[in-house]
C-alpha cells in the first residue's frame, strides 16, 4: 500500500503508479493536458491499480471507445480486492456515470456514509 496526498492508502505495490496516478488527478483538477496519458502510464506499471482503471473509462466511456466495457468491468474485479474506501469511490463514480439524476435528487441526510467531495469536469470526475 502506497499512501497519496490525501493520507488515505492506495491499494498498489508499485510507487511509480501512484505517482501517476497522483499527477492525472492532479491534471484533471488544473484542466491541464495529459491526464489520459499519465493514467496509461500508471497501468503499465501496475494494471490492477483500480481508481486508474476507473478514472482511465471515464474518458472512454465519454468517446464511446471500443474498449471502454473492459476497462469498466477490470476497474470492479480491482475494485473487489481494493481497500473500502477505493470501493466506496468507485462505486459512486459508476453510479453518478449511469444515471446522476438520482444521485442529485438525493436528500443531504441520505449522503453515503464515506465523506466524499464529487468535482466534474468534461471527461472526469473526481471524488
Amino acid at each position: 500500500m502506497i499512501d497519496a496526498r490525501t493520507g488515505k492508502s492506495l491499494t498498489t505495490h508499485n510507487p511509480g503508479a501512484a505517482e501517476q496516478y497522483q499527477l492525472a488527478v492532479d491534471r484533471i483538477l488544473g484542466y491541464e493536458t495529459g491526464a489520459a496519458e499519465a493514467l496509461d502510464r500508471a497501468l503499465a506499471l501496475d494494471s490492477n491499480l483500480a481508481l486508474a482503471l476507473a478514472a482511465r473509462y471515464m474518458p472512454a466511456k465519454d468517446g464511446n471507445s471500443a474498449d471502454a466495457e473492459l476497462l469498466r468491468e477490470r476497474a470492479l474485479r480491482a475494485a473487489e480486492v481494493a481497500l473500502p474506501w477505493e470501493r466506496a469511490h468507485i462505486s459512486a463514480l459508476f453510479a453518478l456515470l449511469e444515471d446522476p439524476t438520482p444521485t442529485l435528487q438525493l436528500p443531504r441526510r441520505t449522503s453515503p456514509p464515506v465523506p466524499m467531495t464529487c468535482w466534474l469536469s468534461r471527461n472526469f470526475v473526481v471524488i
